[in-house]
């Protein structure tokens, strides 16, 4: 990810979403409603997003995996 300037190996939530096969409003859901643990929201140029590492990301594919999603 390119963010304003800064490279970064971490992924956005839409970025994640992708990664995992699955919309960003399913994803953005399931972390609501605890189905999947996530990284905390970061302020970064004057706005709020998550960065998932690729940690982050195969710990929730597991979390899938389990629920049957």
């Amino acid at each position: 990810m390119d963010y304003k300037g800064v490279v970064m190996k971490e992924r956005t939530t839409k970025e994640a979403a992708e990664k995992l096969g699955v919309h960003r409003v399913t994803l953005q859901n399931w972390i609501a409603e605890g189905k999947i643990l996530a990284p905390a929201m970061q302020n970064i140029g004057g706005g709020r997003v998550r960065l998932w590492s690729e940690k982050d990301i195969r710990k929730a594919r597991k979390a899938i995996a389990k629920r049957g999603e």
